[in-house]
């Protein structure tokens, strides 16, 4: 029987608060009743002293690691880090058949020592932002990455642009390299383009605490440049996070003189979200970078076109009709004319929602499983 182990530095757990992105842990839950699994969370500490291990469950250790910043000695603390992940799961009589590292600069260093030392075929993952932050950041690891890639059965890419941005810098790619979305929670049913709303009424949806990738201040720009130009829209932000976050959030408003234009609506809970969504004309988030993008898919799920980055999130989808704009993110006029092509040409993105079935598809959770379970059952088939 197929015995899978998952490392991870983006599950929830309790050494994180449970705060982490929920994409690993829908993926174990929908893999569930295929095979047994374990998961190993990772959270990195410059501080030795917080260096700890606790099990949540026989089947999730959670870990939090010391490690120097600016990833000075990370091959050093990567091979330490997996032999304290190997006693674990000897201790616990775990022997896997497959280990997915969801991380390919990270836990893939992990996924190939550990499939070393217990004879086992390894997955690589791939974070868009982490992983080419690293790639470019350690030039002194590019040996290690690539002999990572190289041992893997598999590469497993969340978007068609981070797939593009690899796969030239990693050869010869493996028997298996597949695009494989996250599980974003969307009903399987293809979404409607809602045409009862306001076009000039817009949202944007994002963590506080992670503005430095969100871009806001100049979509607030671009908002307020339209208004100079006598396109009345209007901003509304959904989001939370420590009160320094919140701070920072609006003294960019108040530094764009958006505080009459751009109100913060506080935090939307996941079950009022698509509902929430529905009330605007579009979702607007030139995020950059970005992996991925729930966010995205769930306002297209609601009925609204987006505003995404061009080179991110779900560019590469969707390529028999975008159902919204993909703008330069350090542009503010591109920016600009994207919101302006949401409010005033709705036409088209009615006819991309109407072509959306399809591909639609491909972000359905039992899609997503069916494509992971011909990887885990690859591993124990292929030499």
């Amino acid at each position: 029987m197929d015995r899978v182990l998952h490392l991870s530095g983006e599950y929830p757990d309790s050494l994180n608060q449970q705060h982490n992105s929920p994409v690993v842990a829908r993926l174990v839950d929908a893999l569930s009743e295929a095979a047994p699994q374990w998961v190993v969370s990772i959270n990195r500490s410059s501080n030795p002293r917080q260096a700890i291990c606790v099990e949540d469950t026989p089947q999730h250790l959670a870990l939090r690691y010391f490690a120097l910043p600016y990833g000075i000695g990370h091959r050093f603390f990567m091979r330490r880090l997996a032999d304290t992940i190997a006693a674990w799961l000897r201790r616990r009589g775990i022997r896997p058949t497959l280990i997915i590292g969801h991380k390919f600069t990270v836990e893939g260093m992990l996924a190939q020592r550990l499939a070393q030392q217990f004879g086992c075929a390894y997955a690589l993952g791939f974070m868009a932002t982490t992983d080419d932050k690293l790639w470019r950041a350690m030039p002194w690891c590019r040996a290690d990455f690539q002999s990572i890639a190289r041992g893997a059965r598999a590469w497993i890419f969340p978007t068609p642009v981070t797939a593009s941005r690899f796969l030239p810098r990693l050869t010869p790619a493996p028997r298996r390299a597949c695009v494989i979305p996250y599980i974003s929670g969307i009903p399987a049913d293809p979404p409607a383009m809602r045409h009862d709303v306001d076009s000039l009424s817009l949202l944007t949806v994002f963590n506080f605490s992670n503005l430095r990738y969100k871009n806001f201040s100049r979509l607030v720009a671009a908002v307020m440049q339209l208004r100079a130009q006598g396109l009345p829209v209007r901003l509304h932000v959904a989001g939370h996070g420590e009160p320094d976050d919140v701070a920072r959030v609006q003294k960019i408003i108040a530094h764009h003189g958006a505080s009459a234009t751009v109100h913060c609506i506080g935090h939307v809970s996941p079950g009022e979200m698509r509902a929430t969504m529905a009330r605007y004309g579009a979702m607007v988030l030139p995020s950059f970078p970005e992996s991925f993008g729930l966010v995205y898919l769930e306002a297209l799920s609601a009925g609204i076109p987006v505003l995404s980055s061009s080179g991110f999130a779900l560019d590469g989808f969707f390529s028999a009709g975008y159902p919204g704009v993909k703008v330069d993110p350090v542009s503010v006029p591109a920016i600009a004319a994207g919101i302006r092509k949401l409010v005033e040409s709705r036409q088209p993105f009615a006819a991309a929602f109407a072509g959306i079935g399809p591909e639609w598809q491909r972000f359905t959770r039992q899609h997503i499983k069916t494509a992971y379970l011909d990887v885990v059952t690859a591993s124990r088939d292929e030499p």
